[in-house]
């Protein structure tokens, strides 16, 4: 319940004769953006690294498998890198910018 002590909706619970519901209201988290001095420790990483894996990258962001799925399958739609191989020996080089 400490978790709900300043939110405007607290959780609600019904005792039936079999069961009991507890209904927990939904919060809403502010998603983190992404700063620019995230981006510069990306892009200088990215920079020092010809090339890596999703678990390397995974590893430096912090963040998990999925999301790190999405950002790198933008980071190829960019031309930013490129995918080398297939399965779990996958790995991604930066693309030299011109």
């Amino acid at each position: 319940m400490e978790s709900y002590v300043n939110a405007k909706v607290i959780p609600s619970w019904e005792i039936g004769p079999n069961a009991f519901v507890i209904t927990l209201p939904k919060i809403e988290l502010k998603h983190q953006e992404t700063t620019k001095s995230n981006d510069m420790d990306l892009d200088l990483w990215m920079a020092q690294h010809e090339s890596f894996t999703r678990k390397e990258l995974e590893e430096f962001i912090g963040k998990s498998k999925s999301f790190i799925r999405v950002f790198i399958n933008s980071q190829i739609a960019l031309n930013r890198i490129e995918q080398i191989g297939h399965g779990p020996a996958t790995k991604y080089r930066v693309i030299a910018k011109e």
